[in-house]
């Protein structure tokens, strides 16, 4: 039995389960924002089960987990706010026992696989030692030191984010913060103060690449933007971005091959940018990143993929 392990609103979980209830795979899908309300866990002589109304799971029988995207537990009880707090911690620790006896091996990605290999300064070191290719990056909170880096970069450098760039505000609002470029205007009037902040020399990338690794399989996707080396090809939602799957060169291949093994991943997607002389650049790996709109855009059938994948331990 394969476990999808995500919540209520995600919808790559809504197009994969689709594809995998039509053409016959078994599978339970459990939203952890909304388990509390119909399943139960027991443990007893050693043996833990999960029930989801009629439907019985012991540990052992779960073949494969994936690891989408799960929410903290929410519960409906009546009390205070601690009694609340209480519920939920334990009916999370209850889940994290009935998961904690399925093997590693069997996950897709295991959650500390995930957390190990999500920090991207990181990345970028181990990257290089492999034989990737890593732009020049700076993190600091001083203007000093950003003019200094923008100076040896001929004024080309970049900021993103070190961690997400999506802001959930108040009343469902959000926004998003995108790779941007640093002018000259911005050395001094850039808010530098509050926290760290990456930068990077700008690549005079032709078009993006994302790679996405699913056990031994690998496909490699460019993204054409409408102005052509666009500095973020994800703004205004990829609007007339254009799609092309493309051979990855083998040096590259191989090195992110190791690069994914070493963090203990079955699944990963890789960003980089490539020059008109055919250099390639690795920007970060996402250790849980998006795929299923490379589907929808007709690019790829990666769904098919994921199902050898759940598979693979049938």
């Amino acid at each position: 039995m394969l476990l999808v392990l995500t919540d209520s609103t995600d919808e790559t979980a809504n197009y994969l389960c689709n594809k995998l209830a039509s053409v016959g795979v078994r599978f339970v899908r459990l939203d952890t924002d909304t388990c509390s309300q119909f399943v139960r866990i027991e443990y007893s002589h050693g043996s833990v089960v999960l029930s989801i109304e009629d439907l019985a799971l012991p540990a052992e029988s779960i073949q494969t987990v994936w690891l989408r995207r799960p929410k903290p537990v929410v519960v409906d009880v009546v009390g205070d706010e601690a009694q609340r707090d209480h519920v939920a911690n334990e009916w999370a620790e209850a889940l994290h026992g009935y998961l904690a006896h399925i093997p590693l091996v069997r996950w897709i990605n295991y959650p500390a696989a995930n957390v190990g290999a999500s920090h991207k300064l990181e990345q970028l070191t181990r990257a290089h030692r492999l034989g990737l290719v890593v732009p020049d990056t700076l993190v600091t909170q001083s203007y000093e030191k950003l003019e200094a880096f923008w100076r040896a970069m001929d004024g080309r450098v970049i900021a993103k984010p070190l961690a997400s760039g999506y802001l959930e505000r108040p009343e469902g609002i959000s926004s998003s913060i995108y790779t941007s470029r640093v002018r000259r205007e911005h050395l001094l009037s850039a808010p530098l103060d509050p926290c760290p902040t990456l930068f990077q020399e700008e690549i005079a990338k032709v078009f993006d690449v994302r790679v996405t690794m699913i056990d031994e399989v690998v496909v490699g996707v460019a993204l054409h933007g409408p102005s052509g080396g666009d500095v973020d090809v994800r703004r205004d939602n990829m609007r007339d971005v254009r799609y092309e799957v493309i051979k990855i060169p083998d040096s590259v291949e191989d090195s992110l091959r190791r690069l994914i093994a070493s963090y203990g991943l079955r699944f990963a997607a890789a960003d980089f940018g490539v020059t008109s002389d055919d250099s390639w650049l690795f920007f970060e790996v996402n250790p849980n990143g998006q795929w299923a709109w490379l589907d929808l855009a007709g690019a790829t059938n990666l769904w098919e993929h994921f199902v050898h994948a759940f598979q693979a331990h049938a």
